[in-house]
C-alpha cells in the first residue's frame, strides 16, 4: 500500500504545465481505489480558499484517492476539457482507473464533458453548482454589458473584488447551442449527485434540476436552504452531502 499521503505534481499539458495536488487513499493500495477527480470553477483554484483542500482529506481518509488541479486561467469550455482530460490521462499512466468526476460551477460542465469522452473510467459524477444553461449564467457573472461586448467580438478587462480579468471572446463560444442536460442524459445510467442553492445567484437552483429531471441512472438531488453559488456559510452541508454520496457508492465503484 501507499504510504504517502500528499503529493505535488506537474502534470505536462498540451499548452502548459497544469499544477495538481495529490492525496492518496489511506488503508488502500491506489492502484486499487476509486480516485475522485476535483475540478474548480471559474476564477476558482484547487485549493477553494482551504475547502477543496478539507474535502480532500474527508474523502482520502475513506479511502479514496483525490487529485485537484489548476486550470489555465480564464480558458474557454473546451480547453478546460482538454486539461481535464490531460489530468485523467496522466491517472491512467500511473494505473489509476476508476474515477469519480467532481466539477464546481464551470468545473462542473467540464467534468461533464469530459465523462463523455472518458467512458466507462468514469464511475461517477458530481456536478456542484453546476450551470446548466451557461449564457444566462455568464449574463449573471459578468453583466449583460460586458457579455455583449464578448458576443461583439471585443475582448474585456475588469477589476473587481476577486481581482483583474481578462477573457477573449471565445471564451464564451458555443455557450448558445451547447446543451448540457441533453449531453448527461446520453451518459445514461452513471451514478449523479447533483449539489445547488436555493439563493445561487449565477445558475438558479432550477439549472440544477435541468440535471435531475433528465438524469437516467441513480440521481441524487440536494438543494441546500439558503446556500449561494459559492456556498458561502454551507461548506460544511455541502460537504457532507459529498462524503455521504460517495460513500454510498465508491465501494462498488472500486470494483
Amino acid at each position: 500500500m501507499e504510504n504517502r499521503l500528499l503529493e505535488k505534481v506537474c502534470i505536462v499539458g498540451q499548452r502548459r504545465e497544469l499544477q495538481a495536488v495529490v492525496h492518496y487513499p489511506q488503508g488502500v493500495a491506489a492502484q486499487e481505489a476509486a480516485w475522485l477527480v476535483m475540478s474548480h470553477g471559474f476564477r476558482g483554484s484547487k485549493d477553494g480558499h482551504g475547502r477543496a483542500v478539507e474535502l480532500a482529506e474527508q474523502v482520502s481518509a475513506r479511502g479514496m484517492g483525490v487529485v485537484r488541479f489548476d486550470f489555465t486561467p480564464c480558458e474557454s469550455l473546451d480547453r478546460q476539457v482538454e486539461e481535464l482530460l490531460c489530468v485523467t490521462g496522466w491517472m491512467q499512466r500511473q494505473g489509476w482507473m476508476s474515477l469519480v468526476l467532481l466539477g464546481r460551477s464551470m468545473g462542473g460542465c467540464a467534468s461533464l464533458l469530459a465523462a463523455s469522452q472518458l467512458g466507462k473510467r468514469v464511475k461517477g459524477l458530481c456536478l456542484w453548482a453546476t450551470p446548466s444553461d451557461l449564457q444566462a449564467t455568464f449574463q449573471n457573472a459578468l453583466g449583460l454589458a460586458v457579455y455583449r461586448q464578448l458576443q461583439q467580438g471585443s475582448s474585456v478587462n475588469l477589476q473587481d473584488e476577486w481581482g483583474s480579468l481578462h477573457l477573449e471572446p471565445d471564451f464564451i463560444g458555443g455557450f448558445t447551442t451547447l446543451n448540457l442536460p441533453a449531453k448527461l442524459a446520453a451518459l445514461g445510467s452513471l451514478p449523479l449527485l447533483v449539489l445547488h442553492g436555493t439563493e445561487d445567484e449565477l445558475a438558479p437552483a432550477e439549472q440544477a434540476c435541468a440535471y435531475a429531471d433528465v438524469a437516467k441512472g441513480p440521481c441524487k438531488l440536494v438543494v441546500l436552504e439558503g446556500a449561494d453559488h459559492r456556498f458561502s456559510e454551507h461548506f460544511k452541508e455541502s460537504a457532507a452531502a459529498v462524503v455521504a454520496w460517495l460513500g454510498a457508492w465508491y465501494t462498488k465503484i472500486s470494483n
